[in-house]
């Protein structure tokens, strides 16, 4: 016979009710899969794919028919444990869907989606209470796991989505005691960068000076992990450490150190988690010596990084003179950071080491490996430390033959600085520089303490702006007369020039708005 979904619902709302939260203690919040189905079950209700209800007075069996992807028939006991559909599917989602259809009579089926998904919460709630390092792993590896199966086809704008969903979840989680937060902080941040690791690189580990909208996303997500990571090591060094935490600390060694080991790609950055445990939280002498001793037990370029590292951190620059450092082009970017390090704690000593090491690689590396976009800030950067490591300037200067276009930027700050202004002239005129970054660069200071160097470079910028043929490039040219002119008065060259502003006028008489410019510039001696 036919009965309204109203009226079932009513006549069985308790054993419904049962039901229901027999679905709940049977499926988990937190695994992706049970999600997926109770979203599809609610998605059949929302889309009135009930087409045909019945009940049967005699066998108390309903009858329901699923219109989805194909017609399916559900037959259903309340009162016993009979169940019947035609999709024979292993986990049939259309029993699910007919108990939403008939709660969803008197209840809100949103309110039970939503104390639902409390369980989880309450579920990690009761692990995380346990202190201690497994229980806290095991939860947070839970609570990351969407990050972890994200496909690095993803949008990043859904990544960072995904991440601000799970932050929502962690934040009820963090202990209550001051001392605990920053703690568990240093966990949580650490499982979300093991995590998304995978995919970070995926968008990050090509050229670093690209750019596009969702490169920029993740870099942004990356910079923020990393600086609330110091943010939390920071305010853990600066309280007195608990007995209780000892295992926990015991456990982060071992996750920072596999971190940076067994990961792969953007070293810089996995060095520079390393790097801020060591100097902010790990900081006892027998801690880093019992580091050291590990990383022998790991075969490969970044533990031979690492253990190079605690000789530049402890200035065993005797050691550090005696290792045999293995640099080559193919790995000079991994020895990078380790300068850099050097170079921002001052340690001149240990960076003229590792430099003099690398010296010979630095062409060789630059030609083979540096795309590019990014060979001139490579170039600003290796000038920068050996400038720091107090390196012959002779060395500095031939590199930049080895830099070519991409170190014109840094060349003439250097031969600004050395006040080498006709070799700077000779240089932006080489390579063609244009006007604009010229007088940027030095071009003013040149003017001042050596005129006469400057007038050709000018001549130059001028019969340029000339051959552009409009009014603005001659207002433009004029003003680099008026310059020339300042020049060659300060270089006693009268003659020079009213004999050469002569032929100026010869040669253009035609252009009658040159020829306006010039006679506003009042440009005789």
């Amino acid at each position: 016979m036919s009965m309204t979904a109203e009226k079932i619902a009513y006549r069985y709302e308790n054993q419904i009710i049962e039901r229901l939260e027999e679905v709940k203690d049977a499926y988990d919040p937190s695994e992706e899969s049970d999600l997926e189905l109770l979203q599809k079950a609610i998605r059949l209700v929302r889309l009135d794919s009930i087409q045909h209800l019945t009940f049967d007075e005699t066998t108390n069996m309903i009858s329901a028919w699923f219109d989805n992807a194909h017609v399916s028939q559900l037959t259903i006991s309340l009162e016993t444990t009979y169940t019947k559909c035609t999709c024979f599917d292993d986990e049939c989602i259309h029993e699910i869907a007919l108990l939403f259809y008939l709660h969803m009579q008197f209840y809100s089926l949103t309110e039970w989606m939503t104390d639902w998904r409390k369980k989880e919460n309450e579920l990690l709630q009761l692990t995380i209470n346990s202190r201690t390092p497994e229980a806290w792993n095991a939860t947070l590896k839970k609570l990351v796991e969407p990050l972890r199966k994200t496909d690095p086809s993803e949008n990043p704008s859904l990544f960072v989505h995904k991440y601000s969903l799970i932050s929502q979840k962690a934040s009820p989680l963090y202990p209550f005691e001051w001392e605990w937060r920053p703690l568990f902080d240093l966990f949580y941040r650490l499982h979300c960068l093991r995590a998304a690791w995978p995919y970070v690189t995926s968008h990050l580990d090509q050229s670093e000076q690209s750019f596009a909208y969702g490169k920029w996303y993740v870099k942004n997500w990356l910079m923020e992990q990393l600086n609330r990571l110091e943010d939390s090591l920071e305010s853990l060094s600066s309280k007195r450490r608990l007995f209780e935490t000892d295992p926990f600390y015991d456990d982060l060694k071992t996750q920072v150190r596999d971190f940076t080991l067994e990961f792969e790609g953007l070293f810089n950055e996995r060095f520079r988690v390393y790097r801020n445990f060591w100097q902010i939280l790990f900081t006892d002498q027998l801690s880093q010596e019992k580091e050291w001793q590990l990383l022998n037990d790991y075969n490969t370029p970044e533990a031979y990084y690492l253990q190079t590292y605690f000789y530049i951190l402890h200035g065993q620059y005797d050691e550090l003179e005696q290792m045999d450092l293995q640099i080559g082009p193919e790995n000079l970017k991994g020895w990078l950071p380790l300068a850099e390090m050097a170079d921002y704690e001052d340690d001149t000593r240990a960076l003229s080491i590792l430099l003099h090491a690398m010296l010979p690689h630095i062409g060789p590396y630059f030609e083979q490996f540096i795309p590019r976009n990014e060979q001139t800030s490579f170039a600003r950067k290796m000038d920068g430390l050996l400038e720091s490591a107090e390196i012959d300037e002779t060395i500095r200067e031939g590199l930049f033959t080895v830099y070519g276009p991409a170190g014109v930027d840094v060349f003439t700050d250097f031969l600004i600085e050395r006040e080498r202004y006709r070799e700077w002239a000779a240089l932006i005129h080489r390579y063609r520089v244009s006007y604009e970054v010229a007088e940027a660069s030095g071009l003013k200071l040149g003017m001042k303490d050596d005129p006469a160097s400057m007038l050709p470079l000018l001549h130059t910028y001028a019969i340029q702006f000339i051959e552009e043929k409009n009014r603005q490039s001659y207002r433009r040219a004029g003003r680099i007369f008026k310059k020339m002119k300042t020049c060659a008065k300060k270089c006693g060259k009268t003659d020079f020039w009213n004999d050469y502003t002569t032929l100026i006028h010869e040669k253009y008489r035609r252009l009658r708005a040159l020829m306006e410019e010039m006679e506003k510039g009042n440009l005789r001696l």
